[in-house]
């Protein structure tokens, strides 16, 4: 019967089921690149976390121009709509369980590859700074997700 309506009631307001959810993004995705992170306290990251991950991304030849960062605390969309907003070609998930993303799950720093896309999984950003063994794994991951 829901069907049969081509809007639904969600917090006090209607909304067209059609229309998709925008989650909220830093960088301007020039490249397909989805950075998905787990900050509870930030609406992306925090500051040592992004000039951490600047790094990271000069390193891979990349700036946040090429990039979308998303805060899975801050997301009300569903994969759909993640697709449909950034199409993503490669997607970096820190500290982010696969299966939120309808992605298979394997080990940390190993490149799959789903339908269109690659993928890498790490763990936060946090654990990675404080340990030269992380850091070593996630370069290596990361040359071989954009063919460094």
């Amino acid at each position: 019967m829901v069907d049969m309506y081509g809007h639904v009631l969600v917090d006090g307001y209607v909304q067209n089921k059609d229309t998709p959810v925008i989650t909220p993004s830093l960088g301007e995705n020039r490249k397909g690149i989805l950075i998905v992170v787990n900050e509870a306290e930030h609406p992306f990251l925090s500051e040592a976390n992004l000039a951490f991950l600047t790094t990271i991304l000069s390193a891979c030849a990349l700036s946040l121009q090429d990039v979308a960062i998303i805060n899975s605390h801050q997301m009300q969309a569903g994969v759909d709509d993640l697709q449909a907003q950034f199409s993503p070609k490669k997607i970096l998930l820190l500290n982010i369980d696969a299966a939120l993303f309808s992605l298979a799950a394997v080990d940390n720093y190993v490149v799959s590859k789903a339908s269109t896309l690659d993928y890498l999984l790490a763990p936060s950003l946090d654990a990675i700074q404080t340990s030269q063994d992380e850091k070593r794994k996630l370069w290596a991951g990361l040359k071989q997700l954009f063919c460094l």
